[in-house]
C-alpha cells in the first residue's frame, strides 16, 4: 500500500491538523446504489413542444375573443400581438438569449399583461363612446385614462422581475429576463403602437359607426 506524504511549508502542528482533516473523511463504509434513474433530453424537448403549442393555442383563442368582443380595436390588438411576438423573438436572437421553459412562462405572462392593457384601454374607450364622444376623442381619452393604471402595473412587475434576476439563479434568471423584456415591450405596445395603429386605421377606413367598436348607436 502507498504511504501518503504531506509536503509544503508546514509546521509539524499544521501538518498534523491537515492529516487529521483528511483522515476524518475516510469513513468506514461504502456507498451502495439503491436505485438509479436516467432522464434524457427527450423529456425536456417534449415539455418544450407542449408548452409552445399550449401558448400558441392560448394566443389564437385570445386573439379571436378580442376581435369578437371589441371588433376593430380587437383586430388592432391581434396585429399588435403578432408584431410584439416578432420583436420579442428578434431581441432574443440578437441578444443570444436561450429560451427555456421558465423563459416561455415569462413570455406568456408578459403577453397576458399586454392583453390586459388592451382591455383596460378599450373599456375606457367604450365608456367615452357611450357618453356621446366622437371616435377620435374617445380614442385619445381612452388611452389617456388608462395610462396611469398600465404604467403602475408595468412598474411593479418590472421591480419584481429585477428582484428575481438579481436574487434568483439559473432558470429563475431566465424567467426574469423574459418577463423584463416582455413587460417593457407590452408597455410600449399598449401606449404607443396600439394608439398609432388604431387612430390611423380609423382615419384610413373612415370609421364613423360606433358598432365597429362594439358600442350600440344611441338615437337622440
Amino acid at each position: 500500500t502507498a504511504t501518503p506524504v504531506i509536503t509544503g511549508n508546514f509546521t509539524q502542528e499544521q501538518a498534523k491538523e491537515l492529516a487529521d482533516l483528511i483522515s476524518s473523511g475516510a469513513l468506514p463504509f461504502d456507498l451502495v446504489s439503491e436505485s438509479q434513474e436516467y432522464i434524457g433530453p427527450t423529456i425536456g424537448h417534449q415539455a418544450l413542444e407542449v408548452t409552445v403549442k399550449a401558448g400558441l393555442i392560448a394566443l389564437i383563442v385570445i386573439i379571436a375573443l378580442l376581435i369578437i368582443i371589441y371588433r376593430v380595436p380587437g383586430f388592432v390588438s391581434a396585429l399588435s400581438l403578432i408584431i410584439y411576438a416578432i420583436i420579442f423573438i428578434l431581441i432574443h436572437e440578437w441578444a443570444k438569449i436561450t429560451v427555456t421553459l421558465p423563459g416561455i412562462a415569462g413570455i406568456i405572462l408578459s403577453i397576458a399583461m399586454a392583453v390586459d392593457a388592451s382591455i383596460i384601454i378599450y373599456e375606457r374607450l367604450r365608456e367615452e363612446l357611450r357618453n356621446g364622444k366622437t371616435i377620435k376623442t374617445s380614442i385619445d381619452k381612452g388611452f389617456e385614462m388608462a395610462f396611469s393604471a398600465i404604467r403602475d402595473s408595468s412598474i411593479t412587475t418590472l421591480i419584481s422581475a429585477c428582484v428575481l434576476y438579481f436574487i434568483g439563479t439559473g432558470t429563475i434568471k431566465g424567467f426574469a429576463i423574459s418577463l423584463l423584456i416582455g413587460v417593457i415591450l407590452s408597455f410600449f405596445m399598449a401606449i404607443f403602437l396600439l394608439k398609432f395603429v388604431l387612430k390611423h386605421l380609423t382615419t384610413a377606413l373612415n370609421l364613423k359607426n360606433k358598432r365597429f367598436f362594439a358600442v350600440k348607436e344611441t338615437n337622440k
